[in-house]
């Protein structure tokens, strides 16, 4: 271009020549691809009309060429040539235009070797293809894919290729504190030195890092990657942003339904799965945070270009991303969840459209795609837990083939790993009982373990349940998940499941043996492998979701908090740092579902058990007892019913319980609090035996005897299993020399037994013996004594345990112990009279009197009202407060600056700029402040003979025109004060002026015109011509004729504005009378310097009223002075 004198302005789309300026004809745009030749459409400028020329070279851009050729002009002086771009993005450019030179005139053409900073393009295609997975295409099928992938190959990212980055979004980290999280480097082996260095080279090499000075560091760690095909050993740079993570404010981006994306896709024939080259570092930092991801090695301090892993917010970031970039496509053409991409279509032509539009659309981002890990036209994918197919969606086989592959069962302690995980989930298989009946069976004592087709079947049927609806669910992806994970000397296992634990239903199984390297591990090690595969086996549940991670190891807890990385534990932990998740424990009683799967297949141990206590062979059966219950009234005396609370009895005690120790009846946490090692001696006695039924543990003077009834509190129980439990019971006491024994009502809200039954039961089982049952039924304390109910009162509601609560809070602890006559009536009472709840809580309706409307005056200056305003910030004329000043029929207003309110401050003003300037008024109105009810201005108003009216305290209604003129003064003075704000007091003038020649809202008039019977000179009117007046007199009777008018139109309207501001106000009005003597509380409206207004009480008080002024004020003795306030200010003070 510079042989030709000219230069392109790509932004004007003007070609500029120093002879004359081209406009661009065609304003057509052209994607130039990365490093490739694109054919294009130019106009000469100068005319060549079907003839032939030559185009020369010239550089468009930086990296952009204009290829020299031979061209052929057509009638339209258009020709075709090529631009070569030789840089990693793609670049839009519009047409252009270019002066050809002549063929037949000798020229020097200069031929340049343009070399690509990436692959040949023929080699490169090569290398795509041949790393795409094709073996399963028709020659069609591979055809119609290589030709796509020829056109789109600048958005394959190959080895050599630099990294470029999207600049369609830019991800940022919003912290909740702006103080620089900065820790301290960890230390790692010298071996990883050089290492270090050699992957911090390479980002800085591809812009993905850069030299910062930041105040924020993350310490980096290097963890071991798969090796390569040579074995050589590989390694990665991982950065610990725990810290920065914990200050960083969450980031949600919506989900797709994955219901309706299984939907859409069961009914498509080919399917192809896109996956970007390392998404993250595709996206630029934001500028403002990338000091935040700061880290420091031996050789510098660096910071992020690019999003790194393992921020909290980067994959909502990533899924915003492709769904912008997806608009319009996403769940029509493809569908996106985080980073999978699918395309689909029922016919190859259908699914290819929809490629090359996805594609263009990556390229159109500047995204580059990973070939190796792209699956392209598949008749069947794997997504989301789902095998898709053109037949529809099926569950994908691998969610099951831990249950469905689980061994069979050889010895007594497999059958009751099994159970374990059958019955984690046995209140949603009915007849659970029933269908494990012949494995319990195989568990009984002197009984032969024999497997035979009767097991078999059981254990097939088992494992269908288990592995098919309504046991395995469907994700749903708007609720959060949860992993459960165990490990065992030789396998990890885990179940991905949803719901509350212990209500979760599975949706996956997953398990695994250990190789012989982490057969060595230490449990620890172990727990947290299974916790580490576990979340990368079900990744495309759990990515970019917050879920929950349960596991029996306690310990682990610990880890997710330690500091020290010297160990394997913390590079698993910080692998994990792209997942957002808690870590929970649950006991290894409640964890059999992932316990059964990580002992997969169990070794063959046998283990002595303990057994539960047996039954006396002269017992009767439960058969035996219903039958007797037909044909005899049962009675027995020994068994009493008690109207008491247990927890008092000094007796022997029973009680149920269940095994996984959660106590949720009263009673049971009563007698935890009573007993607190109970709980511990119970744990240890299950953990020496899970088949022990009666635990009887020793206290002073008395046994508890624990009767473990159930697996979970939430199960229920038959009235044949309480049976059996009370037989086992009688004889257990039979044993032990026990003569009494004392429990409560055997009933709980998950056990459907009715207790009359129960109750009979009882009688009969003990009916020949000398045991005295004792029930105590636990009725509702009923206090007889005042003064015991008011104690009670106290405590429930005044006490620090009671926090002052309302009627419906307190009643429902007190209901819960107590029963008395009249106890609601006496907790509204007691609450109704607490002096600290009338003080702090405001009342839900407040008072509201009917607006009184005010007398409005028939002359200007007859009522003034006056004010003062601040404290402001200090002038340089030292002033800080203003004196404000309306005349009540006018509006007219005035204010003065000075330097503080002091009674002869104001009296002074008042006195030379008011009464000397514009006459005496008759009536002076004031809010009580000191400065307007000093000695001092009772004076002066003495002295003038001026009526002086104190308005109510804590009411600025009373004086509402002159304090809506404040909101104007103040409105007016932000547009012209300085920025410090020093010099609002010589604005002032200039403000009361401006709102002297406006017309005001009520009266219709200027206040100007009103008081002096003219309009004010404005700068428009200033060039009129004065209008000629004939004598003195003559404009004296048109002035006093002009204001007698424009005042009494004024005054009346005033008062239609005050009858109409009444009207509305007293719609919502509520009052209540007042009388002297009355004790009443006060609005606390003021605030205190060094307390927080919100905690300081509502209302102060009480207080006595001295003087009832009507009709809407009263006199209070406040610390012995008397203060006139208004009556919406008050409350009524209750006392008992």
């Amino acid at each position: 271009m510079s042989n030709m004198r000219s230069n392109i302005n790509l932004f004007d789309i003007i070609c500029e020549n120093k002879e004359k300026e081209v406009p661009v004809q065609n304003f057509v745009q052209i994607q130039l691809n990365p490093r490739q030749e694109t054919l294009v459409h130019i106009k000469a400028s100068n005319n060549f009309k079907n003839q032939e020329a030559i185009c020369p070279e010239m550089k468009i851009l930086n990296g952009v060429h204009l290829c020299p050729s031979i061209v052929k002009v057509d009638n339209e002086n258009n020709f075709i040539t090529t631009i070569l771009n030789t840089t990693d993005k793609v670049i839009n450019i519009y047409s252009i235009s270019v002066f050809l030179e002549p063929l037949e005139k000798p020229a020097e053409i200069t031929i340049y070797n343009v070399t690509s900073t990436g692959n040949h393009n023929s080699s490169r295609l090569a290398i795509i293809n041949n790393l795409l997975r094709t073996d399963h295409l028709n020659s069609e099928e591979k055809d119609s894919l290589f030709k796509i992938c020829k056109e789109f190959n600048h958005i394959f990212h190959v080895d050599g290729d630099k990294l470029t980055y999207t600049d369609s979004i830019k991800h940022s980290i919003p912290t909740s504190s702006q103080t620089p999280v900065n820790t301290k480097t960890y230390r790692f082996p010298a071996i990883h030195k050089e290492e270090v260095n050699k992957q911090v080279n390479k980002m800085l090499e591809d812009n993905v890092i850069e030299p910062s000075y930041s105040p924020w560091n993350s310490p980096i760690w290097v963890v071991p990657k798969k090796s390569d095909a040579s074995g050589t050993k590989k390694w990665r740079i991982v950065v610990d942003y725990r810290k920065l993570n914990d200050i960083t404010i969450g980031d949600s981006f919506p989900l797709p339904n994955i219901s309706d994306i299984l939907d859409q896709l069961g009914h498509s024939k080919y399917y192809s799965v896109i996956d970007l080259k390392s998404g993250f570092h595709q996206i630029k930092m934001d500028k403002n945070d990338a000091p935040k991801t700061a880290f420091s090695t031996p050789t510098g301090h660096y910071q992020f270009n690019r999003m790194p892993f393992g921020l909290k917010t980067a994959p909502a970031t990533f899924q915003r991303l492709i769904n912008n970039v997806l608009i319009g496509l996403n769940n029509q053409k493809c569908f996106v969840y985080l980073d999978d991409i699918v395309v689909h279509g029922d016919t190859l032509e259908n699914h290819n459209i929809r490629l090359k539009e996805v594609f263009q659309r990556l390229a159109d981002h500047n995204l580059k795609i990973e070939p190796d890990k792209c699956e392209f036209l598949r008749k069947e994918v794997s997504y989301l837990g789902h095998i898709i197919t053109d037949e529809g969606v099926k569950p994908d086989p691998n969610k099951v083939k831990a249950v469905m592959n689980y061994p069979i069962l050889k010895t007594h302690k497999d059958i009751k790993a099994f159970l374990g995980l059958a019955g984690y989930y046995r209140r949603f298989i009915p007849k659970f009982s029933e269908l494990t009946q012949p494995f319990t069976r195989l568990l009984k004592k002197n009984v032969k373990f024999i497997w035979t087709s009767e097991q078999q079947e059981a254990f097939e049927k088992l494992k269908l349940i288990l592995s098919s609806e309504p046991i395995l669910q469907y994700p749903d992806f708007s609720k959060p998940f949860c992993l459960t994970t165990d490990a065992s000397n030789y396998a990890i296992g885990a179940v991905l499941s949803q719901g509350q634990i212990p209500n979760d239903l599975p949706i996956a199984y997953a398990s695994r043996t250990l190789n012989h390297a982490e057969g060595n591990y230490s449990t620890i090690e172990k727990e947290l492998l299974a916790i580490v595969w576990s979340i990368k086996h079900f990744r495309p549940y759990l990515y970019g979701q917050k879920f929950k991670i349960i596991t029996d190891h306690r310990p682990l807890t610990w880890l997710f908090n330690v500091k020290d990385p010297g160990s394997r534990l913390i590079r698993w932990r910080l692998l994990l740092e792209e997942y957002d998740y808690e870590i929970n424990y649950k006991p290894g009683e409640l964890n059999k579902n992932a316990d059964a799967l990580s002992r997969n297949p169990p070794p063959v141990q046998h283990t002595a058990t303990i057994n539960p206590v047996q039954t006396n062979i002269n017992d009767s059966s439960y058969t035996e007892f219903l039958n007797k219950l037909k044909s005899t009234v049962i009675c027995n005396d020994n068994v009493k019913e008690i109207h008491s609370n247990l927890i008092n009895c000094r007796d022997n005690i029973a009680l149920l319980i269940s095994k996984d120790l959660e106590f949720t009846e009263p009673l049971q946490k009563d007698i935890t609090n009573k007993f607190p090692s109970h709980k511990n001696q119970i744990e240890k006695n299950l953990e020496d035996s899970r088949d022990v039924t009666i635990i009887k543990i020793p206290e002073k003077n008395q046994n508890l005897y624990y009767i473990i009834t159930k697996e979970y509190y939430f199960n229920s129980i038959t009235y044949e299993e309480m049976y059996n439990y009370l037989i086992q019971l009688k004889n257990q006491l039979l044993k032990d020399n026990i003569s009494s024994i004392s429990m409560s009502k055997l009933s709980s809200p998950f056990e459907h037994l009715h207790w009359n039954k129960v109750r009979t039961m009882m009688r009969f089982i003990f009916k020949n013996t000398n045991l005295k049952i004792n029930i105590y039924l636990n009725d509702l304390t009923t206090p007889e004594n005042p003064d015991i109910i008011r104690e009670i009162l106290t405590q429930y509601h005044s006490k620090p345990i009671g926090g002052h609560s309302g009627f419906h809070r307190t009643y429902s602890r007190i209901k819960q112990l107590f029963k008395w006559i009249g106890m609601k009536r006496d907790i509204k009472n007691f609450i109704k009279n607490c002096e600290s709840c009338q003080k702090n809580k405001l009342v839900r309706k407040k008072n509201k009197e009917p607006m009184v409307i005010t007398t409005t005056s028939t002359a200007s200056f007859e009522r003034i009202f006056l004010d003062i305003v601040g404290p402001l910030p200090l002038t340089e004329n030292d002033n800080r407060y203003i004196l404000t000043l309306q005349d009540d029929l006018t509006k007219y207003s005035q204010a003065y600056a000075i330097p503080n309110h002091e009674a002869h401050t104001v009296a002074t003003k008042l006195v030379h700029e008011f009464i000397c300037k514009y006459g005496i008024p008759e009536t002076i109105v004031t809010d009580q402040g000191k400065e307007f009810t000093s000695n001092l201005l009772k004076q002066v108003a003495k002295l003038f003979k001026i009526k002086q009216i104190n308005c109510s305290s804590y009411h600025p209604e009373s004086n509402g025109a002159l304090e809506r003129s404040h909101h104007t003064l103040a409105e007016y003075l932000k547009h012209y004060i300085q920025e410090k704000q020093t010099d609002w007091d010589n604005w002032i003038d200039f403000a009361m002026f401006s709102y002297n020649t406006t017309v005001h809202t009520t009266t219709k008039f200027t206040p100007f015109e009103l008081l002096f019977g003219i309009k004010a000179n404005l700068p428009t009117s200033i060039t009129k011509n004065p209008q000629f007046k004939y004598t003195y007199d003559d404009y004296i009777d048109n002035l006093t004729l002009k204001l007698q008018e424009s005042q009494a139109i004024a005054r009346k309207h005033i008062l239609g504005s005050k009858e109409q501001n009444k009207k509305y106000y007293d719609q919502n009005s509520s009052t209540q009378k007042f009388d002297i003597g009355d004790k009443v509380f006060l609005l606390n409206e003021q605030s205190k310097p060094g307390r927080a207004q919100k905690l300081i009480p509502n209302y102060s008080g009480p207080y006595e009223i001295v003087e009832v002024n009507p009709p809407v004020n009263c006199t209070l003795l406040v610390k012995n002075k008397r203060t006139k306030v208004h009556n919406n200010k008050l409350k009524l003070a209750n006392s008992p």
